[in-house]
């Protein structure tokens, strides 16, 4: 099912559009906002660090679980109706984690509100089917723009509503939000026909996905701490690709597989992923490096306080909001091929400069505008690309796989820039020769991007495609 250019009314998409982007950004401001209380947590809840490391932990695995899941049943079921029970479901943590007093329940919770991540894919492929072929580049830049713009907005909005009402009332504005967007999903986005008629849901190919993607995303998120030599690391790491290559010899022998093997091997499906694994190394390497260079003495860093840092990173939401026409308009005229190699050659500048010439507060906020500007292309090139390489019917999942892919690298990247800045001190360098090592550890990723975007076949990636 594709764009139709006679479908709905210019209203009627212009307000799908505005329902499907508002769940996308609370989807991707929910991510971020118990960040500046990480810290605080283990006196709140009066429980360990370890355990309450989980409550990040917990909402980033049932994201990178459930993203391809999700996905594959909005195929079979309806978009529309997969992406209004998934923020219910959202709404419902929520709630939990609000009304939460252990440790125990406050992961509950925010593993629920983690599954809302699966609605950006689903808005994406929504998106495809409702709206006019000459619009559809736009509004799938804006929704995939949704997952770094609201984790940008998701850190200042955390603490800022923590330090008025208390942490309990960041949950519950989440709740909030999430309810609304149930509402207006529900009255503005057109009921979407199931993509797969009559096909099965792969149970066992959805188990496979989750055992190994949840064990591959805890032993990178935790490589940190367990050590580069562990037992641990290498056992946990070491099982969960042999889960996975178990589940992808099963699904292609399924008859109706959670996720098509063949198609998702093909080499633009690849690369495109591939592309997008780098570009949330290098997008987590700057959300880990930049805030703590900004929040560090004058000496060193600009002596900020953690919310005025976090302000300067809302300057990529603003960024990636301005991006978002510039997108359309490429995409139609060079391919969404060129738009993710321009995109990342921009994250290269933006990262790399600051390593080269650690300069003024005001030369780091134009260098993090740029950087908004850039992931902005890329990722809005990326869902564009996947969806010029596979059957209309299996879109959602596609790309739920391309987001489960994204938060990977994101894991990846916040292990190794996290043990690259920890490690500083341990190994005696000076806490200037950390970033820069930070710095260009991030840009090399951002770079690797751009010579796989220039990979791509450009078979399938035409403007008319995107």
């Amino acid at each position: 099912m594709t764009a139709q250019a006679g479908g709905p009314s210019s209203a009627v998409y212009r307000s799908s559009v505005a329902a499907l982007v508002f769940a996308c950004l609370v989807a991707g401001m929910m991510q971020t906002m118990v960040i500046p209380l990480q810290g605080e947590f283990p006196r709140l809840l009066d429980a360990e660090p370890s355990a309450t490391a989980w409550i990040v932990t917990a909402n980033t695995l049932s994201a990178c679980a459930f993203s391809p899941i999700g996905g594959k049943l909005g195929d079979l079921f309806g978009r529309t109706r997969v992406a209004v029970i998934l923020m219910l479901v959202f709404s419902a943590g929520s709630i939990i984690a609000a009304a939460s007093a252990q440790v125990e329940v406050l992961v509950a919770g925010r593993a629920l509100q983690g599954v809302a991540i699966t609605v950006i894919p689903l808005s994406m492929s929504i998106l495809q089917e409702i709206m006019p072929v000459h619009r559809v580049a736009t509004g799938v830049a804006l929704a995939s723009g949704m997952l770094g713009a609201g984790a940008a907005i998701g850190m200042p909005l955390g603490a800022a509503v923590t330090r008025v009402a208390g942490w309990q009332a960041m949950f519950w504005v989440c709740a909030v939000l999430g309810f609304v967007s149930v509402v207006w999903m529900h009255r503005a986005v057109p009921r979407t026909a199931p993509a797969e008629r009559g096909a099965r849901f792969d149970l066992l190919g959805a188990l496979g996905l989750m055992l190994g993607s949840s064990a591959l995303l805890i032993a990178l998120s935790q490589s940190l701490s367990w050590g580069a030599a562990s037992f641990a690391l290498w056992g946990v790491g070491g099982a969960a690709l042999l889960v996975l290559v178990a589940t992808n010899l099963w699904m292609l022998r399924a008859a109706s597989p959670l996720i098509d093997v063949r198609v998702a091997w093909r080499p633009q499906v690849v690369r495109t992923n591939a592309a997008a694994l780098a570009l949330n190394f290098a997008m987590m390497g700057a959300n880990v490096a930049i805030p703590q260079l900004l929040v560090l003495g004058t000496g060193i860093g600009y002596g900020l306080s953690p919310l005025a840092a976090s302000f300067v990173m809302m300057v990529t939401s603003a960024a990636q909001v301005a991006a978002t026409p510039v997108i359309a308009r490429w995409s139609r005229r060079s391919g969404p091929r060129v738009v993710l190699a321009v995109g990342s050659a921009a994250v290269v500048v933006a990262l790399g400069a600051p390593a080269l010439w650690p300069g003024p507060l005001w030369f780091l906020v134009g260098c993090v505008a740029v950087l908004g500007f850039g992931f902005a292309l890329a990722f809005g090139a990326v869902p564009q690309l996947v969806m010029a390489a596979v059957p209309p019917h299996q879109v959602a999942a596609a790309n739920g796989l391309n987001t489960q892919i994204r938060t990977f690298g994101t894991a990846w990247g916040a292990a190794l820039i996290g043990a690259i800045l920890a490690a500083t001190a341990t190994a005696g360098w000076s806490a200037e020769r950390g970033f820069l090592l930070a710095f260009l550890v991030s840009a090399g990723a951002a770079f690797a991007a751009v010579v796989i975007a220039l990979l791509i076949p450009r078979a399938g990636c035409s403007p008319a495609a995107a």
